[in-house]
């Protein structure tokens, strides 16, 4: 994973379909680190701009705060 990384908060309810959508836009599955108990994700933050590109494109709401390098 790189230096910068975002943390990326699914609504609740959302959990499954955040995590398969980070997975297919991932380049590395190792890339998408669930935290807060698997309620939340850590992801590059150029994944992080992807998926909120993807979410908003569909018109779904979404929240990431940067996080700092190494996660959770």
């Amino acid at each position: 994973m790189s230096d910068t990384s975002s943390r990326v908060v699914p609504p609740p309810g959302e959990i499954k379909e955040t995590a398969k959508l980070l997975l297919e836009l991932a380049d590395d599955p190792q890339d998408v680190l669930t935290v807060a108990g698997g309620a939340e994700f850590v992801v590059p933050a150029a994944l992080a701009d992807a998926y909120h590109d993807k979410v908003s494109a569909a018109g779904k709401r979404r929240t990431s705060t940067p996080s700092r390098k190494g996660g959770a």
